[in-house]
């Protein structure tokens, strides 16, 4: 309903994605994550869980450039940092 009045609500975008990942349907809420980076592509709550969903799916390269993105501009964002680096530990 929320994303029905005001398609910018950026916190919408993210429930949506999280309530789709919680029911392992991660294409939908990687697309919900994407709609959201559309309005803000910086936003890192949408790059963090977008790459969650991305892992899940094994695509872990899409993960690691959302995350290098989301650490790149909010380098305070310790959960994203923490998940890089897991991913290059599995990558390299």
């Amino acid at each position: 309903k929320a994303l029905n009045i005001n398609p910018n609500f950026a916190k919408g975008y993210i429930n949506l994605g999280l309530t789709y990942a919680a029911r392992n349907r991660f294409d939908e809420a990687i697309a919900a994550y994407s709609r959201l980076l559309k309005i803000n592509p910086k936003n890192p709550e949408a790059l963090y869980h977008r790459s969650n969903a991305y892992i899940e799916k094994g695509e872990l390269i899409k993960a690691r450039n959302d995350l290098e993105k989301a650490v790149k501009n909010y380098p305070k964002f310790k959960e994203a940092k923490k998940k890089l680096e897991e991913i290059n530990s599995y990558t390299l």
